[in-house]
């Protein structure tokens, strides 16, 4: 200072530091546009990260921006205070999240199907127990009924962030073969068809249409004592003049189960063993054997046979009070009287008349008395 130099020296120690390398990482990487990305979600491997839109100068990249399909962003690292003096070059790519599948929402499947056999359009789908989140669902999973799934898709490895819902009902396919004996034809082995009258034109014709004996109601019931109903009751069945009925229930019921036929003027019948339930499809014959009806202890055949080796319920019972007696007599009396035309319950032979042939029928059931037999039922004495 004014021409004098200091007689102490100040010590200074050097460090130089290593300037460090650009980061490291996937060069190329994919994302979702459903889940927003941003400049945060780019993954690079080093300290300090900071990302920019160019492989030198400019400024920093805010973490919330979003990232724009097909882009480059540009990493450098911080060590020691030291910047990357090369940046790592990422390419991004923002897939489309796809819609959800589409499809029926509502579908019906037999006893054993699947979550693999619920029809749906899309890719890569995946099953899931609840609209949002839940469980993810094998798709040997059982279906069952009256549960909703939901289905998402993969594309481009984004899956959809809605979900498809499906409802499900399973069924299964009922067939009885069962004759009413009112109806049965032992020449053809078959039923005849229960007719009408057209009053326009006096023209006899099949109440139910073509094939169709009559209609029947079924209920199935608890194997086990008091047997309870199970809640499946099923009316206007189609009894079909070769003895056959079918019908689905929309339960996904297991179990065993009696079987309760009734009709409009015949004799209820029970089966005579309850019933499997544990497949896609259940039979069960009345008409082969009268034993194969329910038959209480000392109680009367529960079927009558209309032909070698063919059994049919009793006709009769027009006031359903579960036997034939004389208060039915008194319901189809005054039907016989005044020779009624069309469809009705004292037309026991379906001609669409009531007339003495019906009573021919009619007679020896009411002289012989049979009643409705089932589980539990209380003694006849």
């Amino acid at each position: 200072v004014n021409g004098c130099e200091s007689s102490t020296r100040f010590d200074v120690t050097a460090t130089v530091n290593t300037t460090p390398l650009a980061p490291t990482g996937n060069a190329s990487q994919s994302f979702c546009s459903g889940a927003s990305p941003t400049i945060s979600n780019l993954l690079a491997s080093g300290t300090s990260i900071q990302w920019y839109a160019a492989s030198n100068g400019g400024t920093a990249l805010a973490t919330s921006m979003a990232l724009v399909n097909g882009n480059h962003y540009f990493a450098s690292q911080t060590v020691n205070g030291c910047v990357s003096s090369t940046r790592f070059d990422v390419t991004a790519t923002v897939n489309t999240t796809p819609s959800a599948p589409t499809g029926i929402p509502s579908q019906v499947f037999s006893y054993s199907a699947t979550i693999s056999n619920i029809n749906i359009t899309g890719a890569s789908i995946k099953w899931y127990d609840a609209p949002n989140g839940g469980n993810f669902l094998n798709p040997t999973t059982l279906l069952i009924n009256g549960n909703t799934y939901y289905a998402s898709q993969t594309i481009g490895g984004c899956e959809s962030q809605n979900r498809f819902g499906v409802s499900v009902s399973i069924i299964q396919t009922i067939t009885l073969q069962l004759f009413l004996e009112g109806l049965f034809d032992p020449l053809s082995n078959m039923m005849t068809e229960a007719k009408d009258i057209d009053w326009g034109s006096g023209n006899v014709f099949p109440k139910y249409g073509n094939g169709i004996a009559d209609k029947i109601q079924v209920d199935l019931y608890s194997e086990n004592p008091p047997y309870s109903p199970i809640g499946v009751s099923i009316s206007g069945i189609d009894l079909l003049t070769n003895g056959y009925a079918s019908f689905h229930i929309n339960q996904n019921h297991r179990g065993n189960y009696y079987i309760r036929v009734r009709t409009r003027n015949h004799l209820e019948v029970w089966s005579a063993i309850a019933v499997p339930f544990n497949t896609t499809e259940v039979n069960y014959n009345f008409t082969s054997s009268a034993s194969n009806a329910f038959q209480a202890p000392g109680g009367n055949d529960p079927q009558t046979q209309v032909a070698l080796g063919v059994f049919a319920l009793f006709l009769g019972d027009l006031d359903q009070n579960l036997g034939v007696d004389f208060d039915d007599f008194n319901l189809f009396e005054p039907y016989l009287t005044n020779g009624t035309f069309g469809f009705s319950i004292s037309d026991f032979n379906g001609s669409g008349l009531t007339d003495f042939d019906d009573f021919n029928l009619f007679e020896p059931r009411l002289n012989q008395g049979p009643f409705a037999q089932y589980p539990g039922m209380p003694s006849k004495k």
